[in-house]
């Protein structure tokens, strides 16, 4: 079965009507509580998601995939890409056993330099800035808060967006994910701000990652 879960504050949800799966709505608007589950608005998308884990571990179904969406997707595909990784007909056009990134760009991170890669070829060689939203140390420190294998570089793909079969969220405790929510929660604002920007670059690794024995 296929799960939308959807992380909204504002955004017009009008888009998932005639969704050919289940659709949950994560909302974080303390202005309108009509929807069935709502979160406390701290964190991006990355507190979202993880916190409906933890909340839904126990009867996740490892057969299950789950689509991770923003309230408003479209800044990182179009509605034709999210609809062919959606059942159609009983199969999706696009499937995989492993998680799929929906985006428009990804990004080859290193401690020196970043390229950021298009759909359609082009792509950008540029110095990784000061910026902390692209920080190499701040990425590095929170992989190392998530205890994930150490790295010389990384793949980011923008927008944290993902088909995941559950299986790939399952592989990890529900005691690491526990932890992973606590990112959001650092006592030092500098490090909260940006653990969500973080977060979205390590999705990647965090499914592939397992701290259970095999």
């Amino acid at each position: 079965m296929y799960r939308c879960v959807i992380a909204k504050y504002k955004e017009d949800l009008s888009w998932t009507k005639g969704l050919p799966c289940e659709v949950v709505v994560l909302n974080k608007d303390s202005e309108d509580l009509s929807w069935e589950i709502n979160y406390n608005n701290i964190g991006r998308e990355s507190e979202s998601y993880t916190r409906y884990i933890i909340d839904n571990y126990d009867s996740l179904n490892p057969e299950d995939k789950i689509v991770f969406l923003q309230g408003n997707p479209f800044d990182h595909l179009d509605m034709e890409e999210l609809l062919s990784v959606l059942p159609n007909n009983e199969a999706p056009i696009k499937s995989s056993h492993l998680p799929i990134p929906l985006c428009n760009r990804w990004t080859y991170i290193h401690q020196s330099n970043n390229f950021i890669c298009y759909k359609n070829g082009v792509y950008n060689n540029f110095l990784t800035p000061s910026d902390p939203m692209m920080s190499w140390n701040l990425t590095v420190y929170f992989a190392n808060y998530l205890n994930l294998p150490k790295f010389e570089y990384i793949i980011s793909h923008t927008g944290a967006q993902w088909v995941v079969p559950v299986k790939y969220i399952l592989n990890k405790s529900k005691q690491w994910w526990q932890n992973a929510l606590t990112v959001h929660y650092l006592d030092d604002k500098d490090l909260s701000l940006v653990a969500g920007y973080c977060m979205e670059r390590l999705f990647e690794t965090i499914w592939y990652h397992s701290d259970k024995e095999e």
